[in-house]
């Protein structure tokens, strides 16, 4: 499908507005370079915390909420929406099975509250969940557990719409 226009909702530990390094765009960067699009309407980002969580980017079309505040932001419901989900966004006392782990993470009430909130009543086109990986997910796999139910509550919450 062709949209006219597209928001972004990036749900990460962080921000992926850095540089792009060796001339390339990569998961540190991508978000950066999305900004530049003239089809991105806005790109809301939700969780950031990471050590890089205060880039002086100035841009209309971005929305930078830190930690567990997202409740109260201006998302148009009816605006064709891409929801990109880095599991990293977890703390990883849930998820510690990611590649750049950061402290007081939502918590899987807080995961909930985000689908409630933006997934069903939201015009979801596409979504992408990423960075998990089982290298670092020891013991009990804790991190393999949430990650699994994290997918399964996405896409009902894409189908099951208000």
């Amino acid at each position: 499908m062709n949209y006219e226009k597209i928001q972004i909702i990036q749900v990460d530990a962080h921000s992926d507005l850095g540089i792009n390094r060796w001339d390339i765009i990569e998961h540190g960067s991508f978000m950066k370079n999305l900004i530049q699009e003239e089809k991105i309407h806005h790109i809301y980002q939700l969780g950031i915390r990471g050590p890089q969580d205060k880039w002086d980017m100035k841009s209309d079309k971005l929305t930078i909420l830190f930690g567990k505040s997202f409740k109260n932001i201006p998302i148009d419901p009816t605006l064709p929406t891409y929801i990109t989900f880095d599991v990293d966004v977890f703390d990883p006392s849930i998820v510690p099975s990611v590649g750049y782990p950061v402290p007081n993470g939502w918590l899987y009430k807080d995961f909930l509250v985000f689908i409630k909130l933006f997934v069903n009543n939201t015009n979801v086109i596409g979504l992408d969940i990423v960075e998990y990986n089982k290298m670092y997910d020891w013991g009990n796999r804790i991190g393999a557990s949430t990650v699994t139910h994290a997918i399964l509550d996405l896409l009902v919450g894409v189908m099951d719409k208000k």
